[in-house]
């Protein structure tokens, strides 16, 4: 995130809004790019209350959408750990085999 020096700005969602939409909101890289684009050219970026208080973040206005989105988004994060878990395996394996493959070449097994 961008360093705050010795200011500390929050953001504390209210009930008509869902925190964990806000969580994934506030993830995002259009959301980063916000906030680096509010803040000042410095070695360190630093957004200043003002233009902190000022950011502004689109929600849906129905909360029960906002739980849709959640449980989509949820579903969805669930489904890229698993797919991740599998890639790695997949390298892990690939890994393996070449090694076994080299060691067959050398050992003149192939």
């Amino acid at each position: 995130m961008v360093p705050c020096n010795q200011q500390i700005n929050t953001l504390t969602p209210s009930d008509e809004y869902d925190a964990k939409l806000f969580y994934y909101i506030l993830s995002t890289k259009s959301f980063f790019n916000k906030v680096i684009k509010e803040s000042s050219q410095a070695t360190l970026p630093i957004i200043n209350k003002g233009k902190w208080e000022n950011l502004s973040i689109s929600f849906p206005k129905s909360l029960s959408e906002q739980k849709a989105i959640v449980k989509k988004l949820d579903a969805l994060s669930v489904e890229t750990k698993k797919l991740e878990k599998m890639y790695t395996q997949k390298l892990t394996d690939l890994e393996e085999l070449k090694k076994s493959v080299l060691r067959r070449a050398f050992t003149g097994k192939l």
